[in-house]
């Protein structure tokens, strides 16, 4: 499957102040079914800043450079990820995540410290 639908869904709990991270198509997606993430397919909206744009910033984690501090600022508590990619490998190795399902191509994690339930 294209888009990760169970392991969005399953990651709809997060709390209100947490953002999902997921592939730019399926965020649009989740918009719909209410979960707050990190980027929509307003593109245009996310372009001014330069390098630290915040589409720039989305590049960099699709390309796992550097994500721990982006992750932290843009208050990420979950992340749905297609694997295997440069980020996946990055969240396997940080004590801050925690692979929580894989389904399809696709990876689950939740920050360890999370105020989730």
């Amino acid at each position: 499957p294209d888009m990760p639908t169970a392991l969005v869904m399953s990651a709809s709990r997060a709390t209100p102040h947490e953002r999902l991270l997921t592939s730019y198509r399926t965020n649009d997606w989740a918009l719909t079914k209410g979960i707050p993430v990190f980027l929509d397919g307003r593109a245009g909206l996310y372009t001014s800043g330069g390098r630290r744009s915040i589409l720039s910033q989305y590049l960099d984690l699709s390309a796992g450079i550097n994500p721990g501090p982006i992750l932290n600022h843009w208050r990420i508590g979950e992340i749905v990820w297609r694997q295997p990619s440069a980020l996946v490998s990055w969240l396997r190795l940080s004590p801050q995540w925690h692979l929580v399902a894989t389904r399809d191509g696709w990876a689950r994690f939740v920050r360890v410290s999370s105020s989730r339930p």
